[in-house]
């Protein structure tokens, strides 16, 4: 299942599920959460998280690229963990993690548009490394 962020902890993953605890008026936090959407689908679809297999393995930096994501996007309600589980994270985990990442700022979503093609076609130039 495309984009089902399996880092997130189950007791994080719990706080996803707005219809168990308030019937009368949905969080809009909860609602607006990545993994609103697919914790919704697994639920009307009766699965699990654990239910949903991994096809291929990612390469370690990978899979710590997608941990920290996991923990940033965290559901509002379960952000007073940060402070804690980054202490138990090393600097160079953090930074291998992300050696590949650039970041680009610009002023609106053409500039945004135009400056992923150039960094898309500079990518391909160099043979997809």
């Amino acid at each position: 299942m495309p984009g089902l962020d399996l880092d997130i902890p189950d007791e994080d993953w719990l706080k996803l599920n707005d219809r168990d605890v308030s019937l009368v008026r949905p969080s809009p936090a909860v609602r607006g959460h990545p993994q609103y959407g697919l914790a919704h689908l697994l639920r009307h679809m009766k699965l699990e998280r654990s239910d949903v297999l991994v096809l291929e393995p990612s390469e370690p930096a990978l899979r710590d690229r997608a941990e920290l994501l996991s923990r940033a996007m965290a559901p509002a309600e379960a952000t007073d963990t940060w402070k804690i589980w980054r202490q138990s994270i090393e600097d160079s985990r953090v930074l291998d993690s992300f050696h590949d990442v650039a970041l680009i700022e610009t002023a609106n979503e053409r500039e945004e548009a135009t400056a992923n093609r150039n960094r898309a076609s500079a990518w391909a130039r160099r043979g997809f490394r």
